[in-house]
């Protein structure tokens, strides 16, 4: 029976190809794996346009570079990957893991 999709984020969708391209590489079969980039119309976590990131202006850097300068979205990449089994599961997540990849199931495990 197989299993639930392994459902990942990444921060860049770059580092998100570079691990499905790594997948397929492994033998992962090419349409069991699949990046999807998503927009978030509350934008960016972090270095917001509105708000910022609540950080002083230092001797080297203005309060715009410290607050605004650096815009980082989070997890705004999904991978999705078909597995069989936990095995499966364990060696994707070995591969994909150096590329950044977030496990969404274990990262809201401790949510509930």
């Amino acid at each position: 029976m197989p299993t639930a999709p392994l459902v990942l984020t990444f921060d860049v969708l770059e580092r998100a190809e570079a691990a499905r391209s790594a997948l397929i590489d492994a033998g992962f079969a090419r349409d069991a794996v699949q990046v999807r980039a998503r927009e978030d119309e509350a934008g960016a976590t972090q270095g917001d346009f509105t708000v910022g990131s609540g950080r002083a202006p230092t001797a080297s850097a203005s309060n715009y570079d410290v607050n605004f300068g650096h815009e980082a979205k989070r997890g705004q990449v999904l991978m999705i990957v078909e597995s069989d089994d936990a095995q499966a599961r364990a060696r994707v997540l070995g591969i994909v893991q150096p590329f950044g990849a977030i496990d969404v199931e274990q990262r809201t495990a401790g949510a509930a």
